[in-house]
């Protein structure tokens, strides 16, 4: 298989189907509505957990069997039933309304593959073995959040007001913005954030620009 484009996609209010109503299809659309997605489940029985969350607001659901058109308007679509009938349908339904599709456990079968992964505040760390082992994936997020602390969101969010200061300060010279940022970048902020003194860090960093 091809190496991967990684990509991380805005699914804010943007219409994503999941095709199948069990357990697999549940993770699958908590996953769409925690990045925002605008989720419909198509399946003739539906999990618990997806009921759970059709009464909380979270998606919609129309049980029925999958048809062509559920994907009208849809940006995404993730096909997880047992039926390997029904998800060679979601697939061909999608490639030929131009949406892209995940197929569970069928990688020949996917536009794009969903990692494992880890976040921090506004980091995320994602581990792709581009759908040929997800869980060797699966093992390595577990080694990585074991290390990877809450301190890095608090770097990170000191970056990002350093960032929005820069583009406030000089917002027609990338040069200076890069200038000013490599100075940022090249202070110790994570040893002030990790001795307690996040403030500090705060401080010096917006004092380089």
């Amino acid at each position: 298989m091809p190496r991967t484009y990684p990509v991380n996609l805005l699914l804010d209010g943007r219409k994503c189907v999941v095709v199948g109503g069990g357990a697999v299809a549940a993770r699958k659309a908590r996953s769409l509505c925690d990045a925002g997605g605008r989720v419909l489940v198509v399946a003739p029985e539906i999990d618990d957990d997806l009921a759970a969350m059709e009464r909380d607001g979270r998606l919609a659901i129309e049980r029925r069997p999958f048809a062509a058109a559920d994907l009208a308007g849809a940006f995404v679509a993730v096909a997880a039933t047992d039926d390997p009938a029904v998800n060679r349908a979601a697939f061909a339904a999608a490639r030929a309304a131009g949406v892209l599709v995940n197929v569970v456990d069928r990688p020949e079968m996917c536009d794009f593959f969903v990692p494992a992964s880890i976040a921090r505040g506004e980091l995320q760390i994602a581990i792709s073995t581009g759908g040929t082992g997800p869980g060797a994936a699966k093992m390595i997020r577990r080694d990585l959040e074991s290390r990877l602390s809450d301190d890095y969101a608090a770097l990170v969010e000191i970056v990002a007001a350093c960032r929005d200061a820069l583009f406030v300060k000089f917002p027609k010279n990338p040069a200076r913005r890069h200038a000013a940022m490599q100075r940022v970048l090249a202070l110790d902020l994570l040893a002030l954030i990790r001795a307690g003194r996040g403030a500090e860090a705060r401080a010096e960093a917006l004092a380089c620009i």
